[in-house]
């Protein structure tokens, strides 16, 4: 039996300024708040006993847990970017603070909150109507989500069932730099 109640939402603000020189500035806030309650039940035996050919499970308990779990990001952005004829730039800093917690039936609570900062810039170069060349930097987060973090114990639920779970986690951060060509027919 599994019971699962997922509720996200997202609050943002977004605001973007034209610059003198081609140049524009953006700037924005956002805010996402992730519930994820989920309930499991099965039925468990202490032992089996073999008669006429099939495994009959002897002493079935039932056994039910919960599991709740909370991550709010809340992130404020800045970009600034401008051309010069063929020449382009993009330059951006991200920063965020997340609260994460989250509980299997009666253990110990998880908590990870951290603070992250992700920079980012692009400068492109359009060689002509159709071509465009670009190279570009950013850091980069992946959090753990959904089915890798959820807990689906196979004992009973105790801290040793709670770190077989993906609660611990990290989120993983990356750095990227891509170059790109783009052509048009």
């Amino acid at each position: 039996d599994l019971r699962s109640v997922f509720d996200r939402q997202v609050l943002s603000l977004d605001y973007t300024r034209p610059m003198p020189g081609d140049g524009r500035l953006e700037w924005g806030w956002k805010s996402t708040l992730s519930d994820q309650d989920s309930r499991f039940g099965y039925l468990e035996s202490d032992s089996l006993v073999y008669a006429q050919g099939l495994f009959l499970p002897l002493g079935v308990d039932s056994v039910d847990y919960t599991f709740s779990y909370r991550e709010d990001v809340h992130a404020t952005y800045g970009t600034y970017g401008r051309d010069w004829g063929a020449w382009g730039m993009q330059a951006g800093s991200r920063i965020e603070q997340v609260f994460t917690r989250a509980a299997l039936s009666e253990g110990t609570p998880f908590r990870n909150d951290y603070f992250s900062w992700y920079p980012s810039a692009n400068l492109s170069y359009e060689a002509d109507g159709r071509t465009t060349w670009s190279a570009s930097y950013s850091r980069r987060v992946n959090r753990p989500r959904g089915r890798q973090v959820l807990c689906a114990a196979k004992e009973s639920p105790s801290a040793s069932a709670a770190a077989t779970c993906g609660l611990w986690l990290p989120p993983a951060l990356c750095c990227a730099a891509p170059r790109r060509l783009w052509r048009q027919p």
